[in-house]
């Protein structure tokens, strides 16, 4: 089971995008991360994240379509879709 102590708010906008995601992440742990992941289960941008900050990833380089957002923290596991429009 997990505790509650660790658990974490993923706030992810504007979504759909077509440029800069942000990611507010509430709680979370000294180590985050997250991953990018397209609809044949590649990741195709990974990066760290910052607890309690509001953080920018640009996806303007990666192509249209629907891919799956993961937040990893040492205790946690979040995942949201993410679509992305050009």
């Amino acid at each position: 089971t997990k505790n509650p102590e660790f658990s974490i708010g993923v706030n992810v906008y504007p979504n759909p995008t077509s440029g800069q995601l942000q990611i507010v992440l509430q709680g979370g742990s000294a180590s985050n991360s997250y991953q990018l992941i397209d609809q044949l289960g590649r990741i195709v941008m990974s990066g760290s994240l910052k607890s309690n900050n509001n953080n920018k990833i640009d996806l303007s380089t990666v192509s249209q379509g629907v891919y799956v957002l993961k937040v990893l923290t040492d205790e946690t596991v979040s995942t949201q879709q993410v679509q992305v429009l050009k």
